[in-house]
């Protein structure tokens, strides 16, 4: 194999995809406990430093970080997921194919991994699949790939300028 930047781009892009599965496997295969722990950290370090928050009712307070908590799972499963669409992206981007092949082989790679993912969890203790975690993941999916075909346009029409 001649070794090409595009090749290059290519390995590099299918690497990091493959990590980035993995790190999503990690994250799935905790239990209930571990999982919401997680997110909990994570609300309870936003949220510590919003007085608004810390000067509520203990009632109050607790709700809104219920709330967070939801968000913040929601926000993790969409920026992980554009990741995904990214690098799915930039890694079909090395074929010489048309983009709409780009755009859909992208597309289904991260779908098919959001549901087998979602199909994991329903094997770990305290988890289940959530068909509309599939849908948020996607939605990741695609915010990533137009992304990077949305750099790539305005790359190729500044270089189209600038020659």
């Amino acid at each position: 194999m001649q070794l090409t930047t595009k090749n290059i781009v290519r390995t590099i892009s299918l690497i990091l995809l493959v990590g980035l599965f993995c790190v999503i496997f990690g994250f799935s295969n905790q239990n209930s406990e571990e999982s919401s722990g997680l997110s909990k950290k994570v609300t309870e370090a936003v949220l510590s430093h919003i007085s608004y928050v810390q000067n509520l009712d203990d009632a109050s307070k607790q709700d809104v970080y219920e709330t967070a908590e939801k968000i913040v799972r929601k926000l993790a499963h969409l920026s992980i997921y554009t990741l995904v669409g990214i690098l799915a992206a930039i890694f079909t981007y090395t074929y010489t194919v048309p983009a709409k092949a780009q755009v859909t082989v992208s597309a289904l790679i991260g779908a098919a991994y959001a549901t087998l993912d979602e199909l994991h969890q329903t094997l770990i203790p305290g988890r289940t699949g959530r068909l509309g975690d599939v849908a948020l993941d996607t939605i990741g999916v695609l915010i990533g790939i137009c992304l990077v075909f949305m750099i790539i346009a305005i790359y190729q029409r500044i270089k189209s300028i600038n020659h």
